[in-house]
């Protein structure tokens, strides 16, 4: 562990995950001294067996990535969403986004893209090494804080002891920081697991995203880059029931695929999986408040939400970009960057915006889960009925490009 790292910063951020990664790079690009502390040394991240979880971005995150002059690097890992699909076991597609219906996404060249987590942590942390104003501690958690009227402090796991205006949770979903402001949280267990792979299909996919609502749990086929000369790639996650007598993780590949092509649509080919599956129990999670004296939540560690329409991280990014903001122009103007005007700004400009989200995913993984042969009919009348109302569409549309509602000045713009 690095003993000359600077004892005093503006800022500490716990955890190291891509939340906590961006927060660290646009405030120590724009000034502020940071500390990022995280539990998992850079040798652990880069050792361990890739989990092939991917990401989809938002226009919104796409525009914070902006901000922070990394973009450019992403976007050669990134594969564009032009045409959102949304299907109910075995009909046809009832709701479907499509490019040309909407002017600010044919300007982004798609509603959003996916990229492979990993490439995002580790363009991160490139440019993290970059910059002087952040020190990065690795293979250090935080064991206790200290709150003082003028600052707070974080003492390490070995001992060391730090001291901020403002400590920056960013620690996921078991998260110390929650733990230690002593937040109440609401939770909700899906008792679903999500099953994550990586497929390659004979036919590319035309940039669709789909999402098929099975009885069973959804499943989403997401478009993903080439890889070499004609191998196409689509990033499966597949959603089951925790109690489910066989689980998906447990069929030989044969079965496996098996399974997967009789829920692909046809025009993908034959399909293969090139990747082992990894799974991860799906829950709900939101903060009573996500601001304590001298103290912030941001992402997983404020609120994690079901994967259905794929915008965990987007949240967390835009609580990046809101929090952002108001720390460089309270900084500007010389003011307390910690200070409970700051932070109850924070806390009321995020709640809104994470709920609906949160109440978007929560009812339609509602609506979706489950064997109701009653609930039918009237599933696919709705989605159909939808897919013929532009007003709602548009506003769906904005909900999944970050773009709706009170929308982060930062990531309005694209810059700082």
């Amino acid at each position: 562990v690095m003993s000359n790292a600077p004892k005093k910063a503006d800022v500490i951020i716990i955890g190291g995950g891509i939340a906590g990664l961006t927060q660290s790079l646009i405030l120590g690009q724009n000034g502020c001294n940071v500390i990022c502390l995280d539990r998992e040394t850079i040798k652990e991240h880069r050792d361990a067996p890739i989990n092939y979880r991917t990401t989809a971005i938002s226009y919104g995150s796409r525009q914070l990535f902006e901000a922070i002059n990394i973009w450019d690097d992403l976007s050669a890992h990134a594969c564009p969403i032009k045409d959102i699909q949304v299907a109910d076991g075995n009909s046809p597609a009832l709701l479907s986004f499509v490019l040309d219906e909407d002017i600010q996404s044919q300007e982004a060249k798609g509603f959003g893209c996916i990229i492979e987590n990993n490439f995002i942590s580790k363009i991160l942390l490139y440019a993290i090494k970059k910059e002087k104003n952040i020190t990065l501690i690795e293979g250090q958690s935080a064991k206790k804080f200290k709150y003082s009227e003028n600052s707070i402090s974080v003492e390490t796991s070995d001992n060391n002891i730090y001291e901020a205006s403002l400590i920056i949770g960013a620690d996921g979903r078991q998260s110390f920081t929650l733990q230690w402001m002593n937040i109440d949280v609401e939770e909700y267990n899906y008792k679903q697991r999500a099953i994550v792979s990586i497929i390659t299909h004979e036919n590319p996919h035309q940039n669709i995203a789909i999402e098929n609502f099975k009885s069973t749990g959804p499943l989403a086929i997401l478009p993903m880059l080439d890889e070499a000369k004609n191998t196409h790639r689509s990033s499966i996650v597949w959603t089951e029931d925790s109690k489910t007598k066989r689980s998906i993780m447990e069929l030989d590949e044969e079965t496996y695929l098996c399974a997967l092509s009789n829920r692909f649509p046809r025009f993908y080919g034959d399909i293969k999986a090139t990747t082992q599956r990894f799974s991860y129990p799906l829950g709900l999670i939101n903060a009573h408040s996500y601001i304590a004296p001298r103290c912030a939540l941001i992402g997983d560690a404020a609120h994690g939400i079901h994967p259905i329409a794929g915008q965990g991280l987007n949240l967390g990014l835009r609580d990046v970009a809101e929090l952002t903001d108001l720390i460089l122009r309270s900084k500007k103007e010389s003011q307390d960057i910690g200070s409970e005007d700051l932070l109850n700004a924070y806390e009321k400009n995020r709640r809104s915006d994470n709920s609906l989200m949160i109440a978007i995913t929560h009812n339609l993984n509602k609506l979706f889960s489950n064997n109701m042969s009653s609930l039918k009919p009237s599933r696919k009348l709705g989605l159909s009925a939808m897919n013929k109302i532009q007003p709602f569409k548009k506003i769906i549309r904005k909900q999944t490009m970050g773009t709706s509602g009170n929308v982060p000045r930062i990531i309005k713009q694209g810059k700082v």
